[in-house]
């Protein structure tokens, strides 16, 4: 079977699939590649602005033993270019790193009994940060996805990254 592909998410799919022992040490992660996880292209909704609660999608999510890595991919023909060995993220792409790092620690390891009390307790946290944008609604399927992919994060360091 021969499989064409162009652009960064193909080389992303690649190089997560065939060098991930080069990126976690160009990382300076001692993490054992095989036991690290990786989410391609998880979404959270492509509808922006301050009044959605939707923030878009990470190219990849790599859970390495020492840290997780959210990661935005770009190829030589990004719009975005790497200056002084670091990629400048637009606005968008920096508030959705926050958000997700947010969610991450409020609600996988945070101490919430259902999302319903984490959306009412969690969104004065947001804006006092600086955020106006409303946490994913209970029923919503972006909260359903959230809370998907925040229950395999938060198992992943609990149980499986410990050697």
């Amino acid at each position: 079977m021969e499989i064409l592909s162009y652009g960064e998410d193909a080389l992303t799919l690649w190089a997560l699939t065939n060098k991930l022992p080069e990126i976690l040490q160009t990382l300076k992660d001692s993490s054992d590649p095989s036991r690290c996880q990786i989410f391609f292209r998880p979404s959270f909704g492509r509808s922006g602005g301050e009044s959605s609660s939707q923030f878009g999608e990470f190219d990849f999510m790599l859970l390495a033993a020492q840290r997780l890595y959210l990661g935005e991919s770009k190829w030589q023909q990004s719009t975005e270019k790497i200056k002084d060995g670091v990629l400048d993220l637009r606005k968008e792409q920096l508030l959705r790193h926050t958000l997700f790092k947010f969610y991450v620690e409020e609600w996988a390891f945070g101490n919430y009994s259902s999302w319903h009390e984490f959306e009412s307790e969690a969104q004065p946290k947001l804006r006092l940060m600086g955020i106006v944008k409303p946490i994913a609604p209970e029923r919503s399927l972006l909260a359903a996805n959230l809370q998907t992919v925040l229950r395999i994060i938060k198992q992943y360091y609990l149980f499986s990254a410990t050697p």
